[in-house]
């Protein structure tokens, strides 16, 4: 029982009753008779045990005469009585600052502070009474309030005096019997609740504690009738019907006591309390949803109340969400400040789920320490030893549990698995003969003993243990599944079909024949044999979570992506903790560009496993396709924080690269050289990165290797190629290009771009033109390729050759705005003005308002005439004031073409103190000398 005393005296719940009660005066003609009219028609519905009618009667009172102390004093019993403990203080103390006889509000004031554990203040109050006057509810006051300190030996020297003065004070005999009650003497703590019944019959808070006495006996049926009998009396309190809920779910009643708890929610929906309550009838009929639903409910509002933490522990776990199910339980730890056993079990149970078997070991050493525990508790403490590598103490702790159920084959199974993990072959081969005796129809332990002597290769005891289980089990498949597996082990991959296809003809829906026949039909390239078999027996047996892997397998063999995808979805539905099937089925939807529906499938698996390697790489793989590449560098750190590997790192590398983030690139790649020494790529992009910002030593010895390592790769020959420029000029690159280049029919893309580069920057665009065009001509779906061939075009003043290769890319990829802005002033430089702008109205389209489209159509516009209508275009485009200074530039022209001289001088002025060598500065200072005249 708490020490709250959150039952006593009938309390507790935020209901605002009072807000109700102030309502303007009326302005009756005559307010003190009115008055004490409402205020005697209260006292006798109070007296009749009519709580709502009272309320009513005592508001109308003190409606009209709002200072009426009788009238005050009764409302704040009665709000005492509604459960709103707040407003009833607020009242008496009203009454007692008024100047009122400490008999009239001294005992319910106290009350009130009590409820609301205010106990040093009710002390406070208690003692500031002359020790002449009110003795007995002075000590029955402090009485109460030591027992809700845990005070209890001073709590009953006070009571006991208490009843010396008035043997008849219920409240002291409540008190009292609370006391023997949490001492567990049930006997003598009835007894003085008899005495408080004689004294004050049908009185309330008497039923409450006799309730609250026989539900901590374990007598729940007795408390839900007192409990109800005290609703009956006073309907307006919303804790004796949470009370009445809490005993009718220790008496099984779930279905009443919600039907109770949704009547305290109706007129409260936000009390955490009744919601707990109502998420624990749910679980008890097991319910999870709605429980999981009530539970997150109740502790939005209250965050540390512990019973509801621990129940959503509970609930979370049920559902499948470990993760979520381990910090509720590991907050309950913090928020109690000790380590709770029974919330540590569960939670220990959660992070064996999330394969975290470490952490759970650590939380299941203390609580299976000892010898006088569960034999499920040893169990599970075996099976965190087992995965945290400890297999000594678990043998110990399955040696404990099969203590405790010696004829347990699963326990037994268990202790010969981890017997034959240790290397204690016979004996673990006789744990399992003892298992495989009494198991029934699981089988489990014939089978790990059967795999044991075919992992020996001692095939005579392996063939006499399947003969043997064929004469014992004619018509079940174990004894033919094992012959096939035998047949498998000795490579006779014809014999063991046979025996597989034997043992699910016997029993069609033998989970692991079916799975051998169908791996053994793939091994022998019968992929529509394997698919037979596999569908066959999904059509009965849907849940199989690992049937349907093996169909996904099946169907990708065929290269059947639909069916794959639809058997990936069936193992994940059946199974949501399956992450092998979560991480593949996010792989394929990357695959098939459908990033967004992959990564939603892979946030959904990481609320059940969020610490899963393989989905979260899945995960960063489809964020790195949609460009979000923050959120891939942050999923793809926690990855390779759990498992680090050369992919991973890569994909990270990736996602820095896209972020211009080159030191974390650096660090990146290095990882995957560390971990994958010959992945290309990662080698050639740290030589590149040395080559462009490194000394030229070092530059040579990183180019060296990935020569030496990679001789003829053309990733490897275009790094040699950027170093040699660097190092030697762009004659070298050219020199070694062109050898590398022999065969004109097979040329790599990345050397014929990087060799165009060269001869640019050697200064013969003449040869970088041809050598594109070669490779365009050849290439014709290459758009990137065509648009490097139409920027050295311009570069070379060929414009109508530019604007036939634009035109043919724009047939291609039509929505490219940057080829047609290109296309657009290819054609103004040709003085097809109309031309050009008929482009840059479809590239604004595609493109919207980019300052290179803006500045683009400005110069059309100023070169059809239109001067005025070029400068406002022409001033969005150079808003931005990183803006190139060529736009400014144009601006100014259209300015000046516009009349407005002056803007058009100060412009030109700006410009060319910011940058006087910017391209176009010599006709930014001629014209700004035709504009000074």
């Amino acid at each position: 029982m708490a020490r709250s005393l959150k039952r006593f005296w009938s309390t507790t719940s935020a209901l605002a009753l009072v807000l109700a009660l102030t309502a303007c005066n009326d302005e009756a003609k005559d307010k003190a008779r009115a008055s004490t009219k409402a205020y005697d028609s209260a006292i006798t519905a109070w007296r009749a045990g009519d709580q709502k009618a009272a309320l009513i009667h005592v508001s109308n009172a003190l409606k009209a005469a709002p200072d009426n102390r009788d009238a005050k004093i009764l409302m704040g019993e009665i709000t005492l009585s509604g459960g709103d403990v707040w407003s009833g203080e607020k009242l008496l103390k009203e009454v007692r600052d008024g100047g009122a006889p400490a008999e009239t509000w001294l005992r319910p004031l106290a009350k009130s502070l009590i409820l609301q554990q205010k106990f040093d203040e009710a002390l406070t109050l208690a003692r500031s009474i002359p020790e002449t006057e009110l003795t007995g509810t002075v000590k029955t006051i402090e009485g109460l309030a030591l027992f809700g300190k845990g005070q209890d030996g001073a709590a009953r020297l006070a009571l006991d005096r208490a009843l010396e003065i008035d043997p008849a004070d219920k409240d002291a005999l409540i008190g009292a019997a609370q006391i023997e009650t949490m001492a567990g003497h049930h006997d003598a703590a009835r007894a003085l609740l008899a005495r408080a019944a004689a004294a004050a019959p049908d009185d309330v808070d008497v039923l409450v504690a006799q309730a609250d006495t026989a539900l901590t006996a374990n007598d729940p049926t007795t408390a839900e009738g007192l409990f109800a009998q005290a609703a009956a009396r006073l309907p307006l309190n919303p804790l004796i019907r949470l009370s009445l809920a809490q005993a009718q779910i220790e008496a099984g009643k779930n279905t009443e006591a919600r039907q109770t708890l949704n009547t305290v929610l109706a007129d409260i929906p936000a009390h955490p309390w009744a919601l707990y309550l109502r998420g624990l009838t749910a679980y008890r009929t097991n319910d999870m949803t709605a429980a999981d639903k009530d539970l997150t409910a109740a502790l939005a509002l209250a965050k540390t109340l512990r019973p509801a933490i621990f129940l959503a522990g509970v609930v979370k776990y049920n559902i499948g969400e470990y993760e979520q199910a381990s910090r509720l339980l590991a907050g309950l730890t913090e928020t109690e400040g000790k380590s709770n056993k029974t919330a540590d079990a569960v939670r220990a149970a959660a992070l064996l789920k999330l394969g975290r078997d470490d952490e759970s070991y650590r939380l299941l050493r203390p609580l299976a320490a000892g010898d006088g525990e569960t034999a499920d508790l040893y169990a599970m403490a075996a099976v965190a030893a087992q995965g945290a590598a400890a297999m000594a103490d678990s043998e110990g702790y399955y040696q404990k549990a099969v203590v405790l159920r010696p004829n347990d084959p699963a326990l037994l199974t268990n202790l010969g698995m981890v017997k034959l993990a240790r290397g204690d072959t016979t004996a673990g081969e006789d744990t399992l003969n003892r298992a495989a005796e009494l198991e029934g129809d699981d089988k489990k332990a014939l089978l790990l003993l059967f795999s044991s002597l075919l992992q020996k290769k001692d095939f005579d005891k392996a063939e006499a243990l399947a003969g043997d289980t064929k004469q014992k089990y004619p018509d079940r498949a174990w004894g033919w599944t094992m012959d096939g597996m035998i047949q498998a082990s000795r490579g006779d991959t014809a014999m063991a079909r046979a025996a597989f296809e034997t043992a699910v003809r016997k029993e069609p829906t033998a989970g692991d024949a079916v799975r051998n026949l169908a791996l053994t039909a793939l091994q022998s390239g019968d992929t529509e044999g394997a698919r037979g078999v596999v569908e066959g027996y999904l059509r009965t047996n849907a849940g199989d979570s690992a049937m349907a892997m093996i169909a996904a397998a099946v169907a990708n063999k065929r290269n059947d992506l639909v069916a794959v995808e639809k058997w990936l979805r069936q193992a994940l539905d059946r199974d949501p903790a399956n992450m092998e099937a979560a991480s593949n089925l996010v792989s394929l939807l990357t695959s098939t560009s459908r990033p967004q529906a992959a990564i939603v499938v892979a946030q959904d698996a990481l609320r059940i496993s969020p610490d899963n390697p393989a989905v979260m790489e899945a995960l960063g793989k489809a964020q790195l396709l949609i460009g979000d590449y923050t959120a891939a560098a942050d999923v793809l750190r926690r990855a390779v924080a759990i498992k680090p590997s050369g992919l991973t790192y890569y994909l990270l590398a990736t996602a820095y690269l896209n972020l211009n983030d080159p030191p974390r690139l650096k660090e990146a790649l290095e990882s995957v050289v560390k971990l994958q020494p010959d992945h290309v790529d990662s080698r050639v992009m740290l030589a590149t990165m040395i080559v462009d910002g490194g000394s030229l030593s070092d530059a040579k010895t990183a180019v060296e290797g990935v020569t030496a390592d990679f001789p003829g790769d053309p990733r490897a020959q275009e790094v040699r190629a950027r170093y040699l420029a660097k190092a030697e000029g762009p004659a070298s690159a050219i020199t070694f290009l062109e050898a590398s280049l022999t065969d004109p029919n097979t040329r790599p893309r990345n050397l014929v771009m990087l060799l165009a580069s060269a001869y640019n920057e050697k200064g013969d665009g003449a040869k970088a033109s041809a050598l594109l065009e070669d490779w365009v001509a050849k290439n014709p779906d290459d758009y990137p390729g065509r648009l490097s061939l139409a920027t050295q075009q311009i570069a070379a003043n060929q414009l109508e050759k530019a604007k036939t290769t634009l035109e043919k890319g724009l047939e291609r990829v039509p929505n490219d705005w940057i080829a047609r802005n290109n296309l657009a002033e290819v054609m103004l430089r040709l003085g097809q003005t109309s031309a050009a702008y008929d482009q840059i109205v479809i590239a604004r389209r595609s493109g919207g308002p980019q300052p290179a489209l803006l500045d683009t159509e400005g110069q059309i516009l100023l070169k059809m005439g239109k001067a005025d209508e070029a400068v406002e275009i022409l001033r969005l485009a150079t808003i931005d004031r990183n803006a190139p200074p060529t736009y400014g530039l144009h601006l100014a022209q259209a300015l000046a073409a516009a009349g407005k001289k002056d803007e058009a001088s100060e412009r030109l002025r700006t410009l060319l103190d910011k940058n006087n060598a910017f391209e176009g500065a010599e006709q930014a200072r001629t014209l700004l000398s035709e504009l000074r005249g």
